[in-house]
């Protein structure tokens, strides 16, 4: 850390501050897929059930409020935002395992995947204004790099912690994490925004320049393969290998 401080203007202590905070609310968004087995057991649902629970929900709603999610990182304090979208992260969570029927659990997780969105656009935004331009790429190596470290870390303490606590106290104690994670968050983030005197072209006007770019056209495709990829993979996996291989929980 001490290395990387010495470019006063880039503050790398908010990318690891947000890369924490995502990582740990982008586990809780992933976890109904680790517990996919026990939780489909307690609340006898489908496989159709768990589809919607892992896939459907967080789709609609992260689909249906990453644009307007960005729209409040564009305009309103970004701190305060973190702050209220951690507040809805935690009652959701808890919602999550309290949650005794699909239709609770079904409402709990598309407030998860609408807060996953918040996250995602307020994080971005922050990182871009704590590092200047030419260390944003490292920046958000970081981030990403960390997000997948902090769920490989989160699942095999979650793993763990379901065996002796439960699915429902799996989600008890993310949502403790978070509690205690949260205000550190909103201490160590600063918003300031950078302001600039070029004016800013409309969305729709950015939006047509990109479609004529093949390049654009071909990353959005390669995202939706990722996206598709990454995510029934991680929902299914924990299923198939329970099922398949008869493994224990723990060790999925």
């Amino acid at each position: 850390l001490h290395g990387l401080q010495v470019n006063n203007n880039a503050d790398y202590r908010v990318v690891i501050a947000l890369t924490a905070n995502y990582g740990l609310c982008y586990m809780g968004l992933l976890l109904v897929g680790l517990l996919a087995e026990p939780i489909k057991h307690s609340l006898q649902l489908s496989d159709l059930q768990l589809g919607v629970l892992t896939g459907l929900s967080f789709g609609i709603a992260f689909t249906a409020l990453i644009l307007p999610s960005a729209r409040v990182a564009d305009r309103w304090n970004r701190r305060g935002a973190l702050f209220l979208c951690g507040v809805v992260f935690i009652a959701s969570t808890l919602l999550t395992g309290l949650a005794r029927d699909f239709y609770v659990m079904l409402f709990a997780r598309i407030l998860v995947a609408g807060c996953q969105a918040f996250q995602y656009s307020l994080s971005v935004s922050l990182i871009a204004d704590a590092l200047p331009a030419e260390r944003r790429p490292l920046g958000f190596s970081i981030f990403t790099a960390g997000t997948w470290l902090a769920l490989a870390m989160g699942f095999t303490l979650v793993g763990y912690a379901e065996k002796f606590l439960g699915w429902r106290g799996a989600f008890y104690l993310v949502t403790a994490l978070y509690v205690l994670m949260l205000p550190v968050v909103v201490f160590m983030v600063r918003d300031n925004r950078r302001t600039g005197t070029v004016a800013r072209p409309s969305l729709s006007i950015v939006f047509k320049k990109l479609v004529r770019k093949p390049t654009f056209t071909a990353l959005v495709l390669i995202a939706c393969l990722y996206g598709f990829a990454v995510n029934t993979t991680a929902n299914w996996t924990s299923a198939f290998l329970i099922r398949s291989h008869e493994i224990g929980r723990a060790h999925v």
